[in-house]
């Protein structure tokens, strides 16, 4: 599991900011892997740290994780220069997905996350959900994955709006629900 700690969480994410920009950090346990991307007029550089230090600190509230990164991308584009800054945390082990292999996790990651991030945030709020039970986190997203592949399936082009049909006529999501395919 990769978890990116975004503004929903603010004591995680001040807790991972504060861990990465210390300039006196110790960071003899941090690894880090860096790379480039050339091509379209567009320059990206992708930076990530990732540490072991502050899996006890995130146990109580996170369950078990492997290490917390901070990726860094910074862009080019035509002369423009934008850099962005993530943090996050994850299950697997640095000795079993170092830097490299974690930042192809985060871009295959992303890449989905941009696919279905307006479906699962605007349309079924994932983003404002406070649940912070890892359990209860991972119901509520198994189900908002059933929602939308039925959405698919059933060739829906507006899930919002079928969305509020169902909230007004229950008896037709029963029904999709128990439809042979």
């Amino acid at each position: 599991m990769i978890l990116i700690i975004k503004d929903n969480t603010p004591v995680a994410r001040a807790d991972l900011e504060l861990f990465f920009e210390d300039p006196q950090a110790d960071q003899s346990t941090w690894q880090s892997y860096t790379q480039l991307d050339k091509g379209h007029g567009r320059l990206e550089r992708r930076s990530i740290m990732s540490s072991p230090d502050l899996n006890g600190l995130f146990f109580k509230d996170w369950g078990e994780i492997g290490q917390v990164f901070r990726l860094q991308r910074e862009r080019t584009i035509k002369g423009k220069h934008s850099c962005e800054v993530r943090y996050g945390l994850t299950t697997l082990s640095l000795r079993h997905c170092p830097p490299e292999r974690l930042l192809h996790y985060l871009r295959a990651h992303w890449k989905v996350e941009n696919h279905l991030h307006w479906h699962r945030d605007a349309t079924l709020g994932e983003d404002r959900c406070r649940v912070r039970f890892i359990p209860v986190m991972e119901m509520l997203a198994v189900l908002n994955n059933v929602v939308l592949s039925l959405m698919h399936l059933h060739r829906v082009s507006t899930v919002a709006r079928q969305l509020r049909r169902f909230a007004s006529h229950p008896e037709e999501a029963l029904a999709w629900l128990l439809q042979d395919f």
